[in-house]
Formats: C-alpha cells, structure tokens, sequence
C-alpha cells in the first residue's frame, strides 16, 4: 500500500518568549503506510514517526505575526509529502519589557515594571545577585502575566546578599553577554568600555576593570618547555588563521597571521629566561 500523508492540523500555539521572541507550535499529523524507516520532515525538521495521529513541536518560530507555510514530507520517502501554505498565523511580536521599579531588601522582594506597550509573560527574565542567578519562572505561577505600563512583586527567598541591600540586575535570556578579549600583558589596570552599536549614547565606562598580568617573558615559547623550537612551531601552526582568544597572537591584533609568525621566527631556537 502506498504512503499518503493525509492532514496537519494546528493543535496548540503557546504565547511568545520575550526573551526570544519565538514560540512553540504544535501540529498534529495524520498519515497512512509510512516508511519504516527514516523520519518525518516537518519545515526541515526532523522527528521519530510513531503512530498516526501524530502530534509534535515546532520550537523557536518567529513572533512575527506572519503566516506560515507547512511542508510535511518522510525522508525515506519524500514523495510522500504534503505542503500546506498559510496553515496558521504566527503570534505578533512580543513587547513585554520589563524594568526593575523598587527592592525591599528586608522583604527580599523586587517589583517590577512592564514599559513595553501590551500585555504578556513574565518568563524569559533572570534576575541576578552577588553571582547568584534566579529565574522569574520558578518565583511566579508560570501562567502569570503583566499588563502593559503595570507592575508586579516578586519574592526572592534565597536573594544572597538582601539584608545588606546587595547588588541585583534584572536581564532577558540575551544577557549577560560572554566574551574573549584580548589584551596586553602590561601589568597595569585598564579600563573596559561597553557601547551599543546603534546607539552611541548607551556606553559606560569600567575604570580599571582588568587588570593585566605583567608581560609575558617568552610568549613564543607555547608549550612552555623554557626553548622555542619544533613544537612550538606546530602548536603556532594550529593557532594560525585564528580570529577570537588566540594563543599565538603575538602582536595582539586579534587575529593570529603573517606578522605573527614573524615574531615567532625571530625567536625560533632561543631559551627563556
């Protein structure tokens, strides 16, 4: 008998991550005489198949607001398909933003602030103290929600640092931010400063957030065998090309090259002190 991939239907679409600004959107498929083996092709993604009616999750989608077009096929079969355009329509943008109003450090408790301009969620936010991280699901009902321009109170239990008022910063699931810079080993604090591409006037200033260790007597000598010779040079090889963190970048320009390699030659063969 011969595939036939019969219906898809929405089944549940859940409200939009903030955070993200994505969503999750069930379907259920209906289908006859699938393969035996392979998976089932839902908009490029793939899943077991198990039985029919089959229900599944499409994750991370856009909340855009836009309609979207289904394309329904078995890999081992792809003739077996199904495309249904516009088959559901996208959330709108999320636009929950929120913003810390007033602490209670004696009543470990923080209220906060919807500015954006409608009403949703509060998860997708993370609080954070003294190195301790809390997600807003686990301090609210995960169904609760804040209306635009209005406020809720949460209660952190566990904030670490509270009785002495303590630092807290509030940021979505994009923040905080992990980075590699590199630096000169000159021994001395430097300064980090932070702007916004875009937005010129959102920038702050670190003073003498880093401080340098003192330089490196024998950068070139890599595996730190006290003598810059063959090894070395295979483990510069490997490092060569690099663009983030490297090693072997010597001149501290951010990207191991020519010029490097330079530096290394001029070594080649000498001990370290």
């Amino acid at each position: 008998m011969l595939c036939n991939l019969l219906d898809v239907a929405p089944v549940f679409q859940s409200a939009g991550n903030p955070a993200t600004n994505t969503y999750t959107q069930q379907l259920q498929i209906t289908y006859e005489n699938p393969p035996s083996n392979g998976t089932l092709v839902v908009n490029g993604t793939s899943f077991a198949i198990t039985s029919s009616p089959q229900t599944l999750s499409l994750t991370g989608l856009a909340s855009d607001g836009a309609p979207v077009d289904v394309e329904v096929y078995f890999s081992e079969n792809p003739t077996c398909a199904l495309s249904l355009p516009a088959l559901f329509e996208a959330p709108e943008a999320c636009c929950v933003v929120l913003r810390l109003a007033a602490v209670n450090p004696e009543a470990k408790a923080v209220t906060l602030r919807n500015v954006g301009d409608c009403d949703g969620p509060l998860s997708g936010y993370t609080l954070a103290s003294g190195g301790t991280t809390v997600s807003l699901d686990s301090l609210v009902d995960p169904s609760a929600s804040v209306a635009a321009g209005g406020e809720v109170v949460v209660t952190w239990s566990e904030w670490p640092v509270a009785s002495d008022g303590g630092d807290l910063t509030l940021y979505d699931g994009a923040n905080p931010w992990a980075l590699v810079l590199t630096l000169p080993s000159m021994g001395t604090a430097l300064d980090v400063v932070a702007t916004v591409v875009g937005d010129e006037a959102c920038t702050a200033t670190f003073a003498a957030a880093v401080v340098a260790p003192e330089s490196c007597g024998c950068p070139t000598d890599l595996d730190g065998g006290g003598y810059v010779d063959v090894n070395d040079l295979l483990m510069f090889l490997g490092d060569y090309g690099c663009l983030s963190g490297c090693t072997a970048d010597f001149d501290g320009d951010g990207i191991v090259n020519v010029n490097d390699l330079l530096i290394f030659l001029s070594a080649y063969g000498s001990f370290c002190d």
